[in-house]
């Protein structure tokens, strides 16, 4: 009897071995060894990852209109409140001017009637502006020169034009602030230029 259950244990881990494929033979169809074998290159294999980052869109915006002091105080208040944003002053690329003009009509027609009088003189060019303190003027030329300015009136002065002057123009004193950044960033100026009652918002010209 005790042959007997010692045969009987002997015989079951012989099964369990041959069907764990111990011994090399049997069928080993679907386990793990097998799969792995069926495998081409699968040393080479390489999870890839199908998520892409997706690059903030960037804008470019400019605040003009401003007074350099302004500028430079709202510079540095932007530079803190936009942390990562570029943010440059740029200044007028308008020069100084001399126009050779005669000023001083609060009426279109008076000026439109010394217009036609100077086209007697041979002075087909001129036109009449409005100033700033909406008074009208006949402009006859602009110069970057101030020497041909005063040349051309001299020559007008022997024609018999009088009343001609040569006045002098200052470019603007108003700068802007190029913004540049993130447009999720950006989108919050209108909120920190509220402020800047005379400051303007808008796209930075194309380059």
């Amino acid at each position: 009897m005790r042959i007997f259950l010692l045969l009987l244990i002997f015989a079951n881990l012989a099964m369990f071995a041959w069907s764990r494929g111990y011994f090399g033979d049997g069928n080993i169809s679907g386990r793990e060894p097998e799969r792995f074998e069926t495998q081409i290159n699968p040393s080479k294999l390489r999870i890839l990852s199908t998520i892409k980052a997706v690059a903030p869109v960037e804008v470019c915006r400019v605040i003009g209109d401003l007074k350099l002091a302004d500028a430079q105080r709202l510079q540095s208040s932007l530079g803190q409140q936009l942390a990562g944003a570029t943010i440059t002053l740029s200044r007028p690329d308008e020069q100084q001017t001399w126009e050779l003009s005669i000023p001083g009509w609060t009426d279109r027609a008076a000026a439109d009637t010394k217009l036609a009088e100077l086209k007697k003189f041979g002075i087909g060019d001129a036109r009449v502006t409005t100033a700033n303190n909406n008074t009208f003027v006949v402009l006859l030329a602009t110069f970057h020169n101030e020497s041909a300015a005063h040349e051309q009136l001299q020559a007008l002065i022997k024609k018999g034009v009088k009343s001609a002057k040569v006045i002098t123009r200052q470019p603007p004193d108003a700068v802007r602030l190029l913004v540049r950044g993130p447009n999720s960033l950006l989108s919050r100026l209108p909120d920190l230029t509220r402020d800047n009652a005379n400051a303007t918002l808008g796209d930075c010209p194309a380059s």
